[in-house]
């Protein structure tokens, strides 16, 4: 057992620096070509900090545990709201131009009504629901690229803002170093956490909606909370709306392709509503010109830990 305790703090520690390395990398990649910053957190730094749910969720199919494979996904989404941006929140109000959301932000509440439609249809989450959500992701993909381009014709930035180009290739190397390390801590964190509550006899998809969750949603944490301390404010609650979204569409979607998921009939009474209802606890960074501050995160941080601990105490 004290192996497995071991192996786990290993995971998450692998999980979250190689994410890191990959958000900071594809970070400097995406300047390099001019990418906003709204987009930049949208696009390649969700796609770098949702990397590790998507590592974990395809080993976790290819091992034949579907269940953490979708836990890690819905459970993901819970935290990236609760945890991440509500940590953020606490640490410095957030605010952003509501032109910058009021088409992202609806686009990741369609994505997960669509997730929860796909897991109603039969309990089981197919190559056809599957297929559907790899298309949201890729038209969301094609709005994003188009706002992109055309911010960048509309603007030009100071020429001390532009990074050294020739240290583009480090970059792009730095960001394959960060795959393998995403590859090798998802793995671990997988296989440790999976023997350590399975000993307390906690169902697996609770495993994936919590721990594995929390584990491989560290990246996007220290992103969003960095974000906040900086004053970056657009990459910090970009970073939550993408990779909510690729969460979704790249994760699930894609997984999905690969093998079928099943949906335990609980689960759809309580964990995908509540992923809902943290999707939805977003909305007062579109209401509001003050975005959300100390009092939404302190809100955001005790509604997740009364998921955690109704999710834990749950019978099997």
């Amino acid at each position: 057992m004290l192996v497995h305790f071991l192996l786990l703090i290993v995971a998450i520690a692998v999980t979250f620096f190689s994410g890191s390395l990959v958000v900071n990398s594809a970070s400097f990649t995406a300047r390099c070509l001019g990418i906003r910053k709204m987009v930049i957190g949208m696009t390649v730094v969700a796609f770098g900090t949702s990397a590790p749910e998507f590592v974990v969720s395809l080993v976790a199919v290819l091992m034949g545990k579907t269940d953490i494979a979708l836990g890690n996904v819905v459970g993901s989404n819970i935290a990236n709201v609760g945890l991440a941006l509500a940590v953020a929140a606490l640490v410095a109000p957030i605010a952003v131009s509501r032109r910058n959301l009021v088409v992202e932000y609806p686009a990741m509440i369609v994505l997960s009504l669509a997730l929860f439609g796909a897991a109603l249809t039969g309990g089981i989450i197919g190559r056809i629901e599957g297929a559907i959500l790899v298309m949201g992701l890729i038209a969301f993909i094609v709005y994003t690229s188009t706002l992109s381009r055309q911010n960048r014709d509309k603007r030009s930035r100071p020429e001390e803002d532009v990074p050294d180009k020739s240290k583009l290739p480090r970059a792009l190397i730095l960001i394959l170093l960060g795959i393998v390390g995403l590859t090798v801590g998802s793995k671990l964190l997988v296989d440790s956490s999976v023997q350590i509550l399975s000993v307390f006899g906690v169902p697996e998809f609770i495993i994936g909606a919590t721990v594995v969750a929390v584990g491989t949603s560290l990246p996007e944490m220290a992103t969003t909370v960095i974000g906040a301390w900086k004053g970056e404010r657009e990459i910090a609650v970009g970073n939550i709306i993408g990779s909510n979204v690729f969460n979704i569409g790249m994760v699930a979607g894609t997984v999905s392709l690969i093998a079928p998921l099943s949906v335990a009939p609980e689960t759809l009474k309580y964990e995908f509503p509540v992923m809902l209802f943290f999707a939805f606890l977003m909305l007062p960074l579109l209401l509001r010109e003050k975005g959300v501050g100390r009092t939404w995160g302190v809100i955001a941080v005790v509604a997740y830990a009364a998921f955690m601990v109704i999710a834990f105490s749950r019978p099997g």
